[in-house]
């Protein structure tokens, strides 16, 4: 069963039979990532709401928020102090080993990105 994200966002669920589990736009098989990369790519609102007639602007609108509100909580949990400030890859690295999204040991590929799992 699809649950909302958190109360904040109830426009984004998460139901592991759907999408594997990732963030998706409330009713729809729209993982965030993807939408975001619709907004990204230079669409404008228009574009995209005309190409996929079942979103609505506010779900882009609660893609942007729930993208914005994960990477605030990332800057905070690294900061400590609950302030703002650039995150370096590496330290995004050992949060991500902290939390157990990545086994330890993990290093950063050649392009300074995750190596990809099999």
């Amino acid at each position: 069963m699809a649950t909302p994200v958190s109360p904040t966002h109830p426009r984004i669920t998460l139901d592991y039979d759907i999408c594997h589990g990732q963030p998706v736009v409330h009713g729809l098989r729209y993982p965030v990532w993807s939408v975001l990369e619709y907004v990204s790519s230079g669409m404008s609102e228009a574009e995209i709401l005309a190409d996929y007639p079942d979103l609505e602007a506010e779900d882009l609108r609660a893609c942007q928020a729930y993208a914005a509100s994960i990477l605030k909580k990332i800057s905070q949990t690294l900061a400590g102090d609950g302030t703002r400030r650039a995150v370096t890859k590496q330290e995004m690295l050992a949060h991500l080993i902290q939390t157990g999204k990545v086994p330890p040991g993990t290093v950063l590929n050649e392009r300074g990105q995750l190596p990809l799992r099999h």
